[in-house]
């Protein structure tokens, strides 16, 4: 008995076997590459970089913020760049600007930061002050 053959085109006048003959083994494996695409991040470290507790300190004339960053990331190294605004006023709503702090800071794979920005400014009446982190980014180490 023969076993069952099946030919069809492939294009350009290619004839080629659609359906394996009874017999013939495996069909061979198809060729596999090495070659992996790197990881993929999100250079916007904005959820990654918290501050808190904004406050003056008399003592040093120096408005303080307190500041976590946390690499979420289990494989990779990042370097973030932070810009930290303090502003304040007369009122809860003045934005009148105290100063910028701008910081690079390395944290490696799954670890945590933890660090106090200040900026030097003589108070010398009652003034509403608030600290906020303006942008925050990573690249990769």
């Amino acid at each position: 008995m023969l076993g069952a053959l099946a030919l069809g085109s492939l294009g350009c006048g290619v004839v080629g076997r659609l359906v394996p003959q009874r017999g013939a083994g495996p069909a061979p494996a198809p060729a596999t590459s090495s070659y992996s695409l790197p990881p993929t991040y999100n250079s916007n470290a904005s959820g990654e970089v918290v501050g808190t507790n904004c406050h003056y300190d008399q003592g040093s004339k120096q408005i303080r913020y307190d500041l976590s960053i946390q690499n979420s990331s289990s494989e990779l190294t990042f370097k973030y760049s932070i810009y930290v605004r303090f502003s304040g006023g007369d009122t809860p709503f003045s934005d009148d600007l105290f100063g910028n702090q701008s910081l690079d800071v390395t944290v490696g794979p799954g670890m945590e930061r933890k660090l106090t920005v200040t900026q030097g400014y003589n108070l010398t009446k009652r003034t509403y002050i608030g600290c906020n982190v303006q942008s925050a980014s990573k690249i990769k180490v």
